[in-house]
Order: C-alpha cells, then structure tokens, then sequence
C-alpha cells in the first residue's frame, strides 16, 4: 500500500511537470488549496466529534465512556487517548495529451486498486452506525452533550465518504468532457496518425469505468438535480441554433405537446388520490388511504395524517414521473428539426466553405443532443428496472384483487384509476425512447442524402462519422439489461395479465 502511494506521488509530480502555462499553474495552485480546505474541514468536524465525546465522558465522570469497550487497566484517566493546419506541431501536442492522459488513466487505476476493497466495508458500517445514530435521538433519552456528539459524528462519518463519491462523480464527468474536447479539435484537416490517434482518445474517454467498491457498487454521488439543471442548459444550447421560423413554431408547438402530457398525467394521478380519499370517508374510516399502522388515536386525527401524507405522495408521483418523458419529446422535437437542417446541407451546391460549416453547426447540435440523451440514460437506467418490476406486480394484484374479492364500486374505481397512472408511468418514456431511435436513424439517412460526393474531403470523412454515430443508436438499458423501448412497455403489460390469469385459474 505504502509503495503505492509513493508511486502516485511520483505520477503525480510527471504530471505537474508537464504544466507549462501560467494559467493551468494557476488553477493547479486554487485546486491545492481546495484539498486542503477540503481536509482542514473534515478534521475540524472529526475533533468537534471527538472533543463533544470528552465533554461527555467528563460530564459523567466517567460513566459514559469514550470508548464503548473493556480496558484491562486500572484508574479512568488511562481510558483517554487551435485552430492549426495540418503539421507536426499539431502532432505532437496530441502526443504530449497522450501522454499526460495515460499517467492519469494509471493513477485512477491505483487508486481504484487502493479503495475499491475498502470502501464497501466503509459503506456498510456507516450505513448501520447512521441508522443507529438515528433511533438513539429518537427513542433514547440522551443527554445535550452526547446528542451533539452523536450528530457531529454522524456528519464526520458522511464526511468519510462524501468526497470521493462526489469527485468520483467528477472524474467520470471530465472523462466525457475530455473525449468531447477531443472530437472537438480540427482533426478533419490534419493527418491520417492524428485522426486514428483522437478516435481512440475519444475511445478510452467516451465511456469511463468507475471504481466499483468491493467490486459491486460504483463510488459516485448520485447528482440527479446537477444533471437536471445540465440538461436546462443544453436545451437552451439547442433551443438558440434554432433559426427558421418554421422550426420554432413547430418546437412551440412541441413544448405544448410536453405541458399537455405533463396534465393527463397529473390528472390520472388526482383522479386516482381522489377516488382513494371518496372510498375512506363512504366507509368512515374503514378502508384507510394508507394500508398501515398509525401511533394516534381517533379515527378523525388518522385521516387528517394520512390525508397530508396522501396529497404529498400525489404530489412528488405526479412530478417526478413525468420529468424523463417530457425531455424526451423535446429531444425527438430538436432531432427532428436537426434532420430537415442536415438534409437541407450541401444539396444544389458544389464544393464550398459554406457547405461545410453548415455540416459543422449540424455536428455541434447532434453532439448536444448526444450528450442530453446519455445524461437521461444515467438518470433513468438505475432506476427504471425497479419501476418495471413493482408495476407488473401492482398490475397483476390489482387485477386479482377486483376479479376475486367482493370490493365497494370506490376501490374497484381506485384501483383501475392507479392501474391506469403506473401504466402511464412508463408507457410514454417507452414510447418516446423508441422514436428516439427512429429520428436517430432517419438523421443517418439524411446525412447520407446530402450531396456528400460533390464535397471535399473533410465534408465526407464528417459525414461517415455522423452516420456511423446515428444509424445504430443505443437504446436505453433499465438497470443496463432490458431495453427501455415500446415492446418492453408491451411485455410487462403482457406478463402482468398472464401471472394474474393464470392465479384466476389455478386457486378460483
């Protein structure tokens, strides 16, 4: 471990080496400082923690101890302790980049070899000491002191892993940042080593593996709203390369599209909330809105409870589900609109500058639109795979439930109302995903329409890289196996009705 280190340091020292711009040493000196932030305020809590404990243990004399173990001494006091042309210059720039990425590619795997084994026990432990943390305040009649102690202990064991799961967020973010740069640079005018070199940075970075704690689960801060506010900025990337009239009317008429979607949707949710809500008040309290235990007395306090918990759950459902599909409509909406742009690139033009930066204004907007699409493949993969599988199961008990139970007209209405709502969960997000494929494959047809033969070189070397992007996308994996696509939607749908049938006929 100790030689590990050391080797980092020296790969680290290589890498600071081959800063030669005032600037970048400026900015490495501002990221120095912020690791030391960083640990000066990790220890300040740590002690806070550990000073909080000795007050505690002074407090009582003793009787609480500082560490919840047996000491085999005597006595209390020992308890304490570019724009360039093709040329050579360019070449070895690109050189020099490569170099430089590999020892950072090496220090990542060094230190994914040093704290993938130790973080998942990390992960374990504090999980379990912050639930413990948490009934103590709770149930436990504690004194000031040690409530302190347990909160400042408890922000100190976040603190541990935090950090690294929020720049290893980063690390994987920059890579991505990194190969677009790459893909960035006039690689077209330059030589046949520089463009097979930038592909395979683009390669190596595109797609980065996180560390993986013990192998298992990836060390990442999961930044849901970060992204969120991401795609806010790319949209509006898109939204401004918009220039024919025509284009933003139609994409107008696509956001009303995406607000009359977000309405159903909520309608369905409040229908469904509503009807739960008429069920519990014609049964006085009977049939309650929650199907659970409440520490309260008096049907009228119960209701009320389960009333604000009811109107909160539609609430967040109604918002939160609907966020990913609305995205989806405006992405298809900008691809679409990128196609007529591309189809309309280089036709009845010979060879020209204009041509070809036409193409290059379409190549920034697909990269856009590229990297808002992996963005919502990162939010919704980890989480669309638990949706699937908890709406096939509520689909086939609310079927059994109204074919096999003698229940009042209010249920049978709730339960086909939220039947309804988790199906329109994931129905639209299927549906658009598939027409995502569609207009990606339609846009690798309208670059290979262009007038590509009549262009230069750059222009068709582009447009055999656009097509090659666009005409076998990638879907979106649900837990990274069942694709999130409109036959999928159809088979959970139909799986739910065969497992109900076949229950219907087995035991009624």
């Amino acid at each position: 471990m100790r030689q590990k280190l050391w080797k980092l340091k020296d790969l680290f020292r290589q890498l600071d080496e081959s800063i030669t711009s005032e600037e970048d040493k400026l900015f490495l000196m501002m990221t120095i400082k912020k690791v030391q932030r960083i640990f000066v305020a990790y220890n300040v809590i740590m002690w806070i923690s550990v000073y909080s404990r000795i007050v505690t243990f002074l407090q009582t004399h003793g009787e609480i101890p500082m560490l919840p173990m047996w000491f085999p001494f005597e006595g209390k006091l020992s308890k304490v302790g570019n724009d360039s042309k093709e040329s050579d210059n360019s070449y070895l720039d690109l050189v020099a980049c490569i170099e430089s990425h590999l020892i950072i590619l090496r220090i990542h795997n060094i230190l994914k070899v040093i704290i993938s084994r130790t973080v998942l026990i990390q992960i374990v432990i504090i999980s379990i000491s912050i639930c413990v943390n948490i009934l103590s305040i709770a149930l436990l009649a504690l004194s000031h002191a040690e409530i302190i102690f347990l909160l400042t202990y408890s922000c100190m064991i976040i603190l541990e892993i935090l950090p690294i799961c929020y720049y290893g967020d980063q690390f994987l973010d920059f890579s991505r940042k990194f190969a677009e740069t790459a893909y960035g640079t006039d690689w077209i005018f330059q030589r046949r080593n520089f463009r097979v070199a930038i592909m395979l940075i683009i390669q190596k970075s595109q797609n980065p593996d996180p560390i993986l704690a013990g192998g298992i689960i990836p060390i990442l801060l999961p930044t849901f709203l970060s992204k969120l506010w991401e795609l806010k900025d790319l949209f509006n990337l898109l939204d401004e390369s918009i220039t024919s009239e025509d284009d933003r009317t139609f994409m107008r008429i696509t956001i009303k599209k995406a607000q009359r979607l977000f309405i159903a949707y909520n309608l369905i949710t409040w229908t469904s909330a509503y009807t739960r809500i008429v069920t519990s008040i014609q049964s006085h309290g009977e049939i309650p809105l929650l199907p659970m235990w409440f520490p309260f007395e008096g049907k009228l306090v119960v209701f009320f409870y389960q009333f604000s918990c009811w109107h909160f759950l539609a609430l967040q459902n109604g918002s939160s589900d609907m966020y990913a599909p609305c995205f989806f409509v405006l992405l298809n909406s900008h691809l679409r609109i990128l196609t007529r742009r591309m189809s309309k690139v280089g036709n009845g033009s010979k060879k020209n500058d204009k041509c070809y930066l036409d193409l290059v204004a379409c190549i920034e907007s697909h990269l856009i639109i590229l990297r808002i699409h992996n963005i919502l493949k990162d939010i919704i993969s980890k989480t669309f795979l638990i949706q699937i599988v908890i709406i096939s199961i509520s689909i086939c008990v609310n079927i059994l439930s109204i074919a096999t139970l003698n229940l009042p007209h209010g249920e049978i209405i709730f339960l086909l109302s939220y039947s309804c709502m988790i199906i329109l969960e994931i129905l639209p997000i299927c549906y658009y995903g598939d027409k995502f494929l569609d207009f990606s494959r339609k846009f690798a047809d309208a670059a290979y329409g262009t007038d590509w033969v009549y262009q230069n070189q750059n222009f068709r070397v582009a447009i055999l890289l656009m097509i090659q992007k666009s005409q076998n996308p990638d879907p979106i994996l649900a837990g990274g196996i069942i694709p999130i696509l409109l036959p999928t939607f159809l088979s959970v749908i139909r799986l739910a009705y065969s497992v109900s049938a076949l229950f219907i006929n087995q035991f009624y």
